[in-house]
């Protein structure tokens, strides 16, 4: 099948009871985004839902509701979605091919609680401001998310037993910019502008309160996507506690983690009010499945709304009168239709307008816009192009040439202001597809595989795969770029794909390379081992005092890995003071002539985050140790969890002649509650080779929940478990594929004193010679050269060991073994 159905995430972490706050488990005031389960969903018979044990839920499904009002919220609320559960068809649509089962704590719902047999796919809500703009929660949403998340409108129950699982084009849209955010605190949000006008059916941007606050007492409600659920709506004794912070106020509502993002509604004028952030404990652990915490209704902490206001004003006001004219994209082929669009208040009901749209060469034509709806202010025309070389005004066609410019006016006769003013819009003629090139593979794993390429102009690139050549069934789309890099996710094990690309520029010109119509094609490994552990109370930490090597290999799993009890840090404290607050990050840019290899890709810079780890590309402010968040970029995790440096403790980076060095000593966990006592306390140390060899060294570690290990960035992978590292091989007693060292007599991977001094005994000679005869094939001095020179004799193979030579065998003594490995001066390479 493909893709494969089965995302399988991280299995949650088990309760603690009651009164327990370990480190890393919990920030107390730090909002989440929601993990979903591993477990496939699969159709059950509708559950019902006891009113009198959850008499203050008042979430219901959007099937189930039947006020007009509440119906056009929940058709502009989405929900953000990563791409790895998402396919994309060839016709544009998306199809919701992971969704998983309501899982929490690994556990099943208990009998009666809400929703039960319904799957679960976001981890975060969001909804629709303005014509391009959504927004979500700060913490639910960066620039990293550009490229892994989608904002889908419509994932809703269509009854009591099918959820929505195809969406159309018009449903889901892509994050080009962030218009506005806060991560966390008191201000959090995000405004995000998306990669074009929002269309999905019964769609309008909400209007938002502007000025003053909400007053304790006010009833709201809220809609959005509890847990990953399909869209509910709330709507009941839900009111405002308290409105003091200038940030946020907080209320009642029937929330949970995939909420943070939602739209918070004034249930008596239909004012957005403000943005669900964080709130409340959400389920109960009750040993064998879970159910929802319920507490009076003016019981618990409550839940936090971030204001309205506090995003305000990056959201243009709808009120304003103005007319805007706009092309629906800054350039068109030669053969493209053109679409124009108006949009004017005044003009409400006029049911059509004219405009001029004119050529730099010379046409010129007037257009008929018609109103899109009754009363909708919103007008629309398409104009046809012809790529002709003689121009004919008035002929309802534009002749166009590659490079003219065309221009649409429209006369506002009473703008904001209530003057005439003309109003236009340009956009350019291109005529040519771009060019693409450097197809490469650059990562292949058993359910992943990601595809670079080059464009000569920007573009965005859709691969197309598939069973065969013929059947390219799925795509994958990128974004707008020169340099473009795709990640497929849910892919078969042991399965050959085939593929070609496309890549569209900004005129909707369209370049393909299919390989001259045979296709590109890889073929998945039948498993791969990802060198990730995800530590919770289920999966106590046991790395203290050890050390793991990752040796990079050519093979499916891409690295080696080893471990080795330690007493200390291998490179001592020390070197640049790296200052970090609290979840964030600084760049390191190295060496031209030092750049660091990691999955196959050359980087020339890395970032320490403050929350235990490196990322490369680009840096990163996750605090939650979730496999979700820790396979997202390319990122080494030493102890991913919600560290605070800015506290305690100092981040150190070193360079040494062989290896760059970050070092966290002394740093605890972020504790809400501000207590920090001597034993929140973790030390530990990340060594990048510059060979490509990665060595993580742990000592003191009071976490909890936590991430360690490797992320190539493609995405939670498919089929992922957590590995245990204290059980990897010991270092001395890993093997390797390939030829031993000829000094290598015991055959053991490593270089004894005994076979050192054999080579110092040949250096130390006039040279050596053949000896079948002897322990290594070799003798001092002699006249017998009809073997293979001894592997020291590297340089000249002059049947004579020079001191460099010898030097390289005395690193191969001083270092824990050696490997074969090719591209070095030797054919080997030292393990650190």
């Amino acid at each position: 099948m493909f893709p494969l159905l089965t995302v399988l995430l991280a299995i949650m972490p088990l309760a603690v009871p009651a009164g327990e706050m370990p480190f890393g488990d919990c920030s107390c005031d730090k909002p989440e985004v929601t993990e979903i389960s591993d477990v496939p969903w699969e159709p059950l018979p509708p559950v019902s839902r006891p009113k009198v044990i959850y008499g203050n839920d008042d979430r219901i499904d959007v099937y189930a509701e039947t006020n007009p009002d509440k119906l056009t919220w929940a058709a502009s609320t989405c929900a953000l979605i990563y791409t790895s559960r998402l396919t994309e068809n060839t016709d544009g649509s998306y199809t919701l091919s992971a969704p998983a089962a309501y899982l929490r704590y690994g556990l099943p719902p208990c009998d009666g609680e809400p929703f039960g047999n319904q799957p679960t796919a976001p981890y975060c809500s969001g909804f629709m401001v303005g014509p391009d703009l959504i927004v979500t929660a700060g913490h639910c949403y960066n620039s990293t998310s550009f490229s892994n998340t989608r904002f889908v409108f419509g994932f809703h129950m269509l009854d009591a037993a099918t959820p929505r699982l195809t969406f159309a084009k018009e449903q889901v849209y892509r994050g080009i910019e962030i218009v506005s955010s806060q991560s966390t605190g008191s201000f959090d949000h995000c405004v995000v502008r998306v990669d074009r006008p929002i269309q999905a059916p019964g769609a309008q941007a909400f209007k938002i309160r502007r000025d003053g606050s909400i007053a304790p007492g006010e009833f709201v409600g809220v809609l959005g996507h509890p847990s990953g659920l399909p869209l509910k709506i709330a709507f009941g004794n839900t009111y405002v506690r308290n409105s003091v912070e200038t940030g946020f106020f907080v209320a009642n509502l029937d929330t949970y983690g995939g909420n943070s993002g939602s739209p918070v509604i004034n249930a008596a004028t239909g004012l957005l009010e403000g943005i669900l952030v964080r709130g409340d404990t959400d389920f109960i652990n009750r040993g064998t499945c879970f159910e929802s915490n319920v507490v009076p209704a003016d019981g618990g902490r409550g839940e936090d709304v971030t204001k309205a206001t506090v995003f305000a004003e990056v959201v243009p006001e709808e009120t304003a009168y103005s007319g805007t004219i706009a092309f629906d994209r800054g350039g068109y082929g030669c053969s493209v239709p053109i679409m124009i669009t108006v949009i004017d208040a005044d003009l409400a009901g006029t049911e059509s307008i004219l405009v001029t749209v004119e050529t730099s060469s010379g046409d010129l034509e007037t257009v008929e816009l018609i109103e899109d709806a009754p009363a909708s202010s919103r007008f629309n025309a398409t104009v046809e192009t012809d790529a002709a070389a003689a121009v004919f005004p008035g002929s309802a066609v534009l002749e166009v040439g590659h490079g003219d410019t065309v221009s649409v006016t429209y006369t506002d006769l009473e703008n904001e202001s209530g003057e005439s003013a003309e109003v236009s819009a340009t956009a350019i003629i291109d005529c040519y597809p771009p060019a693409i090139g450097g197809i490469t593979l650059s990562l292949l794993g058993a359910t992943q595989a990601q595809i670079q390429f080059t464009t000569d102009e920007p573009a965005r690139g859709t691969l197309r795969y598939g069973a065969s050549c013929g059947t390219l069934a799925f795509q994958t789309t990128g974004t707008t770029a020169v340099g473009h890099s795709i990640t497929l996710s849910g892919l078969a094990p042991d399965t050959r794909y085939y593929y070609a690309i496309e890549a569209v520029d900004g005129a909707g010109n369209a370049g393909v390379d299919d390989n001259a119509g045979a296709c590109y094609s890889f073929m998945t490994y039948s498993t791969q081992n990802h060198f990730t552990e995800y530590f919770n109370t289920s999966n106590l930490v046991d790395i203290e005092y050890l050390q793991v090597t990752y040796l990079p290999i050519d093979q499916p799993n891409r690295y080696q890995a080893c471990i080795s009890p330690v007493e200390a840090l291998p490179v001592p404290p020390g070197g640049e003071i790296i200052p970090l607050a609290d979840d964030g990050f600084e760049e390191i840019l190295l060496p031209s002539w030092r750049p660091f290899n990691y999955y196959g890709l050359e980087y020339d810079r890395f970032f320490i985050g403050a929350n235990g780890y490196i990322t490369f590309g680009q840096g990163d402010s996750t605090y939650q140790a979730l496999p979700s968040q820790h396979f997202l970029l390319p990122r080494i995790s030493a102890v991913m969890c919600d560290l605070n440096p800015s506290l305690r403790g100092t981040v150190y980076f070193t360079q040494l002649s062989d290896r760059y060095a970050v070092t966290f000593e002394n740093i605890p966990v972020y504790d809400g509650l501000g207590l920090y006592p001597p034993e929140n306390s973790h030390t530990f140390q990340i060594e990048l080779f510059f060979d490509g060899i990665i060595r993580v060294t742990w000592l003191e570690i009071a976490a909890t929940r936590a991430i360690a290990g490797l992320s190539s960035g493609a995405g939670t992978p498919v089929y992922f478990s957590s590995i245990k590292i204290s059980q990897f091989k010991d270092c001395g007693d890993i093997t390797h594929e390939g030829d031993f060292h000829s000094a290598d007599t015991s055959r053991d991977w490593k270089i004894s004193l005994a076979e050192l001094l054999r080579v110092i005994q040949f250096y130390n000679s006039s040279g050596f010679s053949c000896a079948p005869s002897t322990e290594d094939g070799y003798n001092p001095e002699g006249s017998s050269f009809d073997c293979t020179p001894h592997d020291s004799d590297y340089m000249a193979q002059d049947w004579m060991i020079s001191l460099n030579e010898l030097l390289r065998v005395i690193q191969f003594y001083n270092a824990r073994g050696y490997r074969p490995q090719s591209g070095t001066e030797d054919g080997f390479q030292p393990i650190p």
